[in-house]
């Protein structure tokens, strides 16, 4: 491997390893003191406090919070602070020399965060337009409402920011992701459609996102101001439920290499996961306010509100229905119907691999292996049946990419890439359980990435320690993977599951 190679990739699992919560700097936009819960005491300040404060940073170290920052007694301040919750904004919370300040308070381990910006215009007043977008994002109806939504939520966005560039951004399951909906107000490049892959926004990024839930980087081209403490020799402050931290370098660059000179990002958050970003682009330093990014993050808990509300009514739908196509999938029910089940769902192959849109499947009783459709050998159902009662006792596995659990699935991932496997135990006293087996082809798929997924000096003009230098589309197939099994599709193998199971003694052979 090339020396730049090696640095460029040495730099990239430096990225995601990265404390980015313990950097020991802000960015200049604000102001930072942290305060100790047990006597009250500031232990940490930033260097740039001397105009909030009228005195030298140091001076304040180990002393009470200066009265003029304060406008009530910290235990009432720290209350609304709850421990593991969001910060807490209050705006207009102090005045210097005529100057308004907001502030943002959140816990860390010892005490508070205390975060001074300057104060800022209030958010732009909810006109009709945006009253009535904002009621169809939190109640969503129709089919292709969801879609139409991811578009409405980025146009909000752009009228509360003024960015140059908004986009919406969905994870898959690998934590890849895809711009879903852009709103472009300047002549910046547009990455609607484009794929990115999961290295661009790493792991420690994103559970940050959770304790934040928003993240404002005012000009990629400032220098971070540290953060001195009480304890020249303790580790680096806590900030990770912070604001004001500093960026990473790597991230710096790579906006710079996009142009970018500010950015606003909002996590969409859909039951306790992260399900999309909001990014927000602007090719030169932009005032956001704490008040206005505030609401964007109030814009998006209605939307991941709104969102759950249709997907859930959309499975009240499909339940209604289900339960009633499994049965008539399976036939007549009970040790008394004719023929045996196995032979039943043979006759019907067609609707039995519609119920999960599979392209093929086996059966197994025992060490009888019924095959349907184009499946995988005998051979290989045994291997994969083998693995899959040791790997998952709990007797279901859903996965779009077979191999990456078990490798030896690599070798039939033309027929198998996905698969959706679940067990029933049958009646009492048998000692083989029912396995089924639903398969989806492999589906080779051009996907357009922003930029080469695999970065490496090979392929960054930028050369080592950068992130790419250009977001140019290429494409890769992806290779070894089918289409992901949907939650319908899921919930319907679970509920033919649930139905065997309550006929324990249908006939299966």
């Amino acid at each position: 491997m090339a020396s730049d190679e090696l640095n460029l990739d040495q730099a990239l699992r430096s990225c995601e390893s990265e404390l980015l919560h313990l950097s020991g700097q802000i960015q200049p936009c604000g102001i930072l003191l942290a305060v100790r819960d047990a006597d009250d005491i500031v232990t940490h300040v930033s260097r740039n406090a001397a105009p909030l404060l009228d005195v030298p940073p140091e001076s304040i170290l180990g002393q009470p919070v200066p009265a003029a920052l304060i406008w009530s007694p910290l235990s009432e301040i720290r209350a609304a602070a709850v421990p593991g919750g969001l910060p807490i904004l209050f705006t207009n919370a102090a005045t210097i020399e005529g100057k308004q300040w907001d502030l943002v308070v959140s816990r860390t381990g010892e005490g508070c965060l205390f975060e001074f910006e300057p104060s800022g215009p209030p958010p732009p007043c909810v006109t009709p337009w945006m009253h009535e977008t904002l009621r169809l994002i939190r109640t969503p109806t129709g089919p292709g409402q969801p879609d139409t939504n991811f578009r409405r939520l980025a146009e909000i966005v752009s009228h509360l920011t003024g960015f140059g560039r908004v986009l919406l951004y969905r994870f898959d399951d690998d934590w890849s992701g895809e711009v879903v909906a852009e709103v472009l107000d300047l002549p910046l490049d547009s990455y609607l459609g484009l794929r990115f892959p999961a290295s661009d926004i790493p792991a420690n990024a994103r559970a940050l996102y959770a304790r934040t839930r928003q993240r404002f980087i005012s000009d990629t081209e400032t220098a971070p101001i540290d953060v001195i403490g009480l304890d020249p020799t303790a580790p680096p402050l806590d900030q990770g439920s912070g604001m004001l931290r500093s960026v990473s370098p790597l991230h710096l660059q790579y906006l710079r290499n996009m142009k970018i000179r500010s950015s606003f990002s909002a996590p969409v958050i859909v039951k306790g996961k992260l399900w999309g970003m909001i990014a927000c682009h602007h090719p030169a330093p932009i005032s956001l306010p704490p008040a206005v990014r505030d609401q964007v993050v109030r814009v998006a808990r209605d939307f991941a509100i709104g969102y759950l509300a249709f997907v859930a009514g959309e499975h009240l739908r499909f339940v209604d229905g289900i339960d009633r196509a499994i049965v008539a999938l399976l036939g007549p029910l009970g040790p008394a119907a004719p023929g045996n089940t196995i032979e039943r769902l043979r006759a019907r192959t067609p609707d039995f691999l519609r119920l999960v849109a599979a392209d093929s499947a086996a059966i197994m009783v025992g060490d009888r292996i019924e095959l349907i459709g184009d499946s995988p050998t005998a051979a290989d159902i045994t291997e994969i049946d083998r693995w899959f009662l040791t790997a998952h006792p709990r007797g279901f596995v859903s996965t779009a990419c077979l191999s990456s659990l078990f490798p030896p699935a690599a070798a039939m991932q033309a027929r198998a890439s996905g698969m959706i496997a679940l067990r029933v135990p049958l009646r009492q006293g048998l000692n083989a359980d029912l396995r089924v087996f639903w398969f989806r082809r492999e589906l080779p798929r051009l996907v357009r990435w922003a930029g080469n997924p695999v970065k490496t000096a090979a392929n960054d003009g930028a050369g080592p320690l950068t992130p790419r230098h250009s977001f140019d589309v290429w494409t890769e197939t992806a290779l070894g993977r089918s289409k992901s099994w949907s939650l319908a599709d899921l919930l319907a193998a679970k509920t033919f599951r649930a139905t065997v199971f309550r006929q324990k003694g249908m006939p299966w052979a």
